[in-house]
């Protein structure tokens, strides 16, 4: 009978330090799981437990196909910048999205286009490569 109110008190112990490691908003959630199934596995599972999205109404979840960012657009947009690669991206009245937008660039494709480009004259005299005799022939 001992060793049962020992086991136990070993599961109460576990469950209390999971709900204490688990992420907010979940605590009681991994103390009843490990209190009732779990037991000592219970505070490794608290451990790494992914949190909640939060809860944000009006709003819709989109993650970036590009950075993989997530992100919180507001219900009835029809695009929106990402906020990480700057890339303007087109959604559906259901929160879909469509692609990149035709419309508009994002800030990479600007400064990519505004920096210089090498053409045969400005590149190193010398041996030719592949790559240099590749520009002077779409140069011609």
């Amino acid at each position: 009978m001992g060793i049962y109110i020992f086991i136990g008190v070993i599961w109460l112990i576990c469950a209390a330090v999971a709900a204490g490691v688990a992420p907010r908003g979940r605590q009681p959630e991994f103390f009843l799981l490990t209190l009732f199934f779990l037991g000592p596995l219970g505070v490794g599972f608290a451990a790494v437990a992914v949190p909640r999205d939060p809860d944000t109404p009006g709003r819709w979840r989109i993650v970036c196909p590009r950075c993989v960012a997530a992100q919180y657009v507001r219900m009835g947009a029809h695009e929106f910048d990402c906020w990480r690669c700057d890339q303007r991206l087109r959604i559906d009245e259901y929160g879909r999205l469509l692609g990149p937008s035709d419309g508009a660039a994002s800030k990479n494709a600007v400064q990519a286009a505004s920096t210089p480009k090498v053409t045969a004259a400005s590149a190193p005299v010398g041996k030719t490569t592949k790559s240099n005799a590749r520009n002077v022939n779409t140069l011609w």
